[in-house]
Formats: structure tokens, sequence, C-alpha cells
């Protein structure tokens, strides 16, 4: 079986340059892979990583990916030289997608995190194994948050800050182990510098 019927390239142009020129070679997997220098027993694990990195609108530099023998720019330059791919054909193209990566990770770190809890108090008195209870109960102070919280706007945000207290209160005001009693809510929000903390009544 050929290579090229084992992948599925991103749309990314090396990801298309790279498929195309091992369509037209009709190298097996197995036989690129040992051209960058994988051993026999790492093959398949290699080939795993090669289809990975074709299929990645990042070629694996995002680190979605790795292994012992090489990193991710490493893999790519070992892949590129096996395929007998020039510098000149990918070299461009390879320092557009670093420096986006690059400032897509730089965006990612600086946008602030968000907590959302319940402050309770559980009256644990009576418990014969105090922090297991306590383990036990840790799933009732968090509430969740949707994954695009961070880029919503604030109106937005207020919004669904609203709507999940009022589901959790609902849900939890009556119906908590160990009398527990929710006292409000809490928003932490952390921007890598400082935390700001925001507090809800009930």
């Amino acid at each position: 079986m050929t290579a090229y019927r084992n992948l599925c390239p991103s749309q990314q142009p090396l990801a298309q340059l790279l498929y195309h020129t091992i369509k037209q070679s009709k190298l097996s997997l197995q036989t690129i892979v040992q051209k960058m220098g994988y051993q026999p027993k790492n093959v398949l694990q290699a080939c795993d990583r090669l289809r990975h990195v074709i299929g990645s609108d990042y070629l694996g530099l995002d680190n979605s990916y790795y292994d012992f023998r090489f990193s991710s720019l490493e893999f790519l330059q070992a892949l590129f030289k096996a395929l007998n791919i020039q510098p000149e054909q990918y070299q461009d193209e390879l320092n557009k997608l670093q420096n986006h990566l690059q400032s897509k990770q730089q965006a990612i770190k600086n946008t602030p995190s968000y907590l959302l809890r319940a402050d309770i108090d559980f009256d644990f008195s009576n418990s014969a194994n105090n922090w297991l209870t306590k383990m036990g109960v840790a799933k009732f102070y968090q509430l969740t948050l949707p994954d695009d919280f961070a880029y919503l706007d604030k109106l937005q945000q207020e919004n669904m800050i609203t709507s999940c207290i009022q589901q959790h209160y609902q849900q939890y005001k009556d119906n908590l182990p160990y009398h527990g009693i929710i006292k409000g809510y809490r928003l932490i929000i952390d921007d890598n510098k400082q935390k700001e903390v925001i507090k809800y009544s009930v």
C-alpha cells in the first residue's frame, strides 16, 4: 500500500507540499521514517506521528505530538530532508507558521482565566472521616463556565454568570449533604499577574 493513501492532509500549504511530495515519491511511510533515522522498533509510532503532522494545521509545532527522538521542529526538518525538499521550498512558509503560532500562544497566555465558585457552609462536626468527606463535597463548589467565556463581552459574561448561579442555587439550595447552606458565589479572575475576586450574593 502506498503511503499517501494513509494520509489526510490539512489545508496548511506545507502539509499539502509534504502530502503531494510523498504521493509522487510513492514511498511507504515506513521507508520515509526510516530515512529520517527511526529504528525499526519505533517505526509504527513514527508513522503515527507523520500522519498527525501532515493532518495538523500547525504541522505538530504546537507540541500536539512528540516522541523522544525529535522535537517538533526537528521532526519537520528531518522529514523535509528525507523527501529531498529544499529549504527554499518551505522556509518562508515555515517561518510564517511559527510566527503565527507564537502570536496565538501569546494571546492565550494573556487571556485571563475565570473560575466561578459557590461559598457553602457544611456541617462536618459528625463526620467520621473529615478529609474524605470534604473531598466528597468538592463537586458542589465549582460551577462550569463555557470554554469561550473569556472571549464573551462583559454583558454576555454577566448574563452567563447570572444564569449559572441561578441554576446552581435552584438545584442545590435545599439539596446539599451535611446541612450545606449556600452563602454566596465568587468569580475569580486570574490574568497571570494578579487575581481579582468578584462576589455575588444569593
